[in-house]
């Protein structure tokens, strides 16, 4: 089936503290962004790659990539006001492609049998969720209580999730809401069933500062073929 990956790049990464959005900080002489489209095309050099990005920082990424020498192809698209609004306006450009997975620009560190796995589950099944479970204790508090929550119930969600074409477009013809943070939200809202797939404990999600330390130690790794 073909294939076609959406790369939401549109956040401006304000937690960071940093200059310019997450996605295009340099580790280990790379652009993190590059890491994560390397990843996809290692997994099937046939695959139709989406980069919805910040209006804002088009040229920048151009630059970026004529810097770079960065040349895997890919269709850039401009990013909306949500996440929501950034895959909407990216799938007016996936609908030839049969599986389409939606994937966080700042998780970089995927591996091509993670998505193997991912895909083969999507086509058979519909999605593919990855998800891992919680290992700490978790404790709930509010204003009017405190209490541990069975933390083998609590899971915690990635990316890429991996939809069967219709599914998705379906799921999109739903109306954006705040409680929409995920494509799995709205694949349920729509009335399919979500398929759960064992995550990567290192698909971690660049947000803050100290998260950049564990990124520079994993891309030199990643870049050596070791993760």
């Amino acid at each position: 089936m073909k294939k076609a990956v959406i790369i939401a790049a549109g956040g401006k990464g304000l937690r960071m503290n940093s200059d310019i959005p997450k996605q295009f900080l340099i580790t280990n002489n790379k652009p993190i962004l590059f890491y994560t489209i390397e990843a996809f095309l290692k997994f099937d050099k046939e695959i139709f790659l989406v980069l919805a990005l910040p209006e804002d920082y088009v040229n920048y990424w151009f630059k970026l990539i004529k810097d770079f020498s960065f040349e895997i192809p890919h269709k850039v698209v401009l990013g909306g006001e949500t996440r929501y609004h950034s895959v909407k306006n990216a799938l007016n450009f996936v609908d030839n492609f049969e599986l389409i997975a939606v994937h966080d620009a700042v998780r970089p560190f995927i591996t091509t049998d993670f998505l193997q796995k991912l895909f083969t589950t999507a086509q058979e099944k519909g999605s593919a969720i990855p998800i891992l479970r919680a290992s700490d204790t978790i404790r709930e508090i509010n204003k009017s209580q405190n209490k541990i929550l069975n933390r083998e119930h609590i899971f915690m969600v990635q990316t890429p999730q991996v939809f069967l074409k219709d599914w998705l477009f379906k799921a999109y013809d739903i109306a954006y809401s705040q409680e929409v943070t995920d494509d799995a939200i709205l694949i349920e809202k729509a009335g399919y069933k979500l398929t759960f797939v064992e995550g990567l404990k290192y698909n971690i999600k660049i947000t803050t500062p100290e998260d950049l330390f564990v990124v520079n130690c994993l891309s030199i790794l990643y870049s050596k073929q070791y993760v």
